[in-house]
This record gives structure tokens, sequence and C-alpha cells, in this order.
């Protein structure tokens, strides 16, 4: 439980002193309860620690995308993607700050990079979809919203763009 880790943590850090690892994993503890400000600060003291650990920059940017500091997060997850080039999951995580900056060029670069690793990524199809929607081409977000729900069938956000789509290319 997120609660009683984070307490665990606490103590750790306040008898032994903080490594980037326990940093790290109190950061994550507090990204799961929503506890962003704490999350980042004990983030920064993660990478502050240990500048190549690739998770402390992953999940500090979640933490800036949570709190809408999406240049920010950008910055993280490039460099997380730097240090693993091969992870798709911060191209993926790339892709979706771009979509929410309406910067569909780049989404749409982010989320290819994150398919060329893993072509069974759902949430990077269902990104593709939504760019493809957004440049006006219902037809092909279909592709990839089906795509998408074959991988992940109980995702109504999924089902719903399909549906979207759908009704706006005119196919039935």
């Amino acid at each position: 439980h997120p609660a009683e880790s984070i307490q665990t943590f606490e103590q750790m850090i306040r008898v032994g002193g903080g490594t980037a690892q326990m940093h790290l994993l109190l950061g994550v503890a507090y990204l799961s309860l929503d506890r962003n400000l704490d999350a980042r600060s004990e983030l920064e003291k993660a990478i502050a620690l240990n500048r190549r650990l690739m998770f402390a920059h992953y999940n500090l940017g979640v933490a800036y995308q949570r709190m809408g500091q999406l240049d920010n997060a950008i910055i993280e997850f490039k460099q997380e993607a730097s240090l693993a080039p091969h992870q798709p999951w911060s191209f993926e995580r790339l892709g979706m700050v771009y979509l929410q900056q309406s910067n569909l060029d780049l989404a749409f670069q982010m989320f290819r990079k994150a398919l060329a690793t893993d072509p069974q990524l759902p949430n990077s199809l269902d990104g593709i979809g939504e760019v493809y929607l957004g440049k006006g081409q219902p037809g092909r977000a279909v592709h990839y919203f089906g795509r998408a729900v074959s991988l992940q069938p109980d995702s109504a956000k999924m089902h719903f763009q399909l549906g979207q789509a759908y009704l706006k290319s005119g196919e039935p």
C-alpha cells in the first residue's frame, strides 16, 4: 500500500540518509497517490544524486505532465529516452504531451518511434488515431483506433474514439 510505503521510506531516509533509489521509490509512492508536488521534490533529489536514473526522469516527467508543466515534462521524457532509446514508454509519453500541446506532427513522430520498438502498444495506436482525427483524416483514424481496441478491448475511451472516427468518416 503506497501510504504505508511512504512512511517506511521517509523513516529510512531520516535514519540512514537518502540514496537515489530511496528518493525514487518515495517519489513513485507519492505519484501513485497523486501527491505530485511531493513526488517532484523526491524525484528531483533522486536525479541530483544520480542523473542516469532513467525511471526518475520518466516519473518526474509524469509528475510535471499531471501538474500541467508540459515543457518540463518534455525535458524529462527526452532525458529518459536518451538513457534508454530502445524503450517505448518515453516516446509514448512524449507523444501524449505533444498531443496536449496540439503539436500533431511531433506527436505522430513520437508515437511512431514507440511503435517501432513495440508495435502492440494500444496507447500509441490510440495516439496516432487522435493525430489523424486532429488532421481531419477519420478514415485513417479508424484503422488505428480499431487496432488499439483489439489490444485493449475494455477501454471505453478507445471504443468511444473508434465510434467518433466512424461517424466522421461516414463508414458503416
